[in-house]
């Protein structure tokens, strides 16, 4: 798996957004920089009840949930 890449989301109310990612190994953490308003952030990842759930490792908040983690591009209808 590459150490970082582009990602594509949509929220509970559907809208789109698109962005970077970079794992940085020796420290464990996830981060995420989005092209639009959603907030930027770096976070350890947990598998918590058959989810991935992100700890933000500057607010020592649970960030938010994935569903779905694929490979390449998903297509969504809008």
């Amino acid at each position: 798996m590459a150490a970082d890449g582009t990602m594509e989301g949509q929220n509970d109310l559907g809208i789109l957004s698109v962005g970077e990612w970079s794992v940085k190994g020796s420290e464990s953490t996830l981060t995420m920089k989005w092209d639009s308003y959603w907030d930027d952030w770096t976070s350890r990842a947990y598998e918590v009840d058959g989810e991935i759930q992100f700890f933000d490792s500057t607010t020592l908040k649970w960030r938010t949930s994935m569903r779905i983690v694929s490979d390449g591009k998903v297509s969504i209808s809008v």
